[in-house]
């Protein structure tokens, strides 16, 4: 029995595409199923239709770019990254290209090599903030807080009030033992109409950095419980045994730089 979301090959024509890599109906459709199929939760099924769809067009990006986010979602980091580094060597000069390669480099550790791709993407678009940021993460994940900190000052110049710059740099303050300047910056973000409770949750942090836990625990009693508060007051006490580059992996979810 064929099944729709298996996208069969009865059902989806192969279809063929031009030297300048023009999309033909088979790659439109196939591309099509691939679409409503993961948005069914078979990600396994979308993952084969984006590689099919990317070896019937393998003059344009989007395959490769919705091969890795699927990857992505289905946990497979390794294969998410080989995804978006093949995207980069289809169109080097797409910043979302590199930007995807630049955020699955750094979350299978490799922050020293995503440094570049995020590089690349600010010369070739200046205003990309999103490029800004994820360049500030790289060097924060590396340990070098001072070229962090400059990264999303120059971020922030371009775009004031974009939320993740603005809260990285005060994380970035807060790991270089600045405290009161980061508590500031997350002060004026918790202002903000768009302050989410992640962005309350950072504050306890910075707060449980700087010592100051009860008051760290007065902020997490909005959302959490007792237990949970006793363990986020705990991970605050840990922090200051671990070296840089472990306590910005850690507090960024990530895992530790190779």
């Amino acid at each position: 029995i064929c099944v729709f979301l298996g996208a069969c090959a009865s059902e989806i024509s192969d279809g063929r595409v031009d030297e300048n890599g023009g999309k033909t109906a088979g790659y439109a459709q196939i591309m099509r199923v691939a679409k409503i199929t993961r948005a069914g939760g078979d990600t396994a099924s979308a993952v084969n239709l984006y590689q099919r769809a990317h070896a019937l067009n393998p003059y344009t990006i989007e395959p490769l770019l919705q091969l890795g986010s699927t990857l992505t979602a289905g946990g497979d980091l390794e294969g998410a990254t080989a995804a978006y580094r093949k995207a980069v060597e289809v169109n080097g000069k797409n910043t979302t290209a590199r930007r995807r390669y630049g955020e699955a480099l750094i979350s299978i550790g490799r922050a020293d090599l995503a440094i570049s791709e995020f590089e690349t993407a600010r010369d070739i678009d200046p205003t990309d903030i999103e490029a800004h940021n994820g360049l500030g993460v790289s060097y924060i994940l590396a340990g070098e807080f001072e070229k962090a900190g400059n990264i999303f000052v120059s971020g922030i110049e371009r775009a004031p009030d974009h939320m993740p710059t603005n809260n990285n740099l005060a994380l970035t303050l807060a790991l270089k033992g600045k405290y009161t300047e980061s508590l500031k910056i997350m002060e004026q973000l918790l202002k903000h109409p768009k302050a989410t409770k992640t962005n309350w949750h950072n504050y306890a942090l910075v707060l449980g950095m700087a010592g100051r836990a009860e008051d760290a625990a007065k902020i997490l009693k909005r959302d959490l419980s007792e237990t949970e508060i006793e363990n986020n007051l705990k991970f605050y006490r840990s922090l200051p045994k671990l070296t840089g580059p472990e306590r910005a992996a850690r507090i960024f979810g990530l895992p530790a730089q190779n």
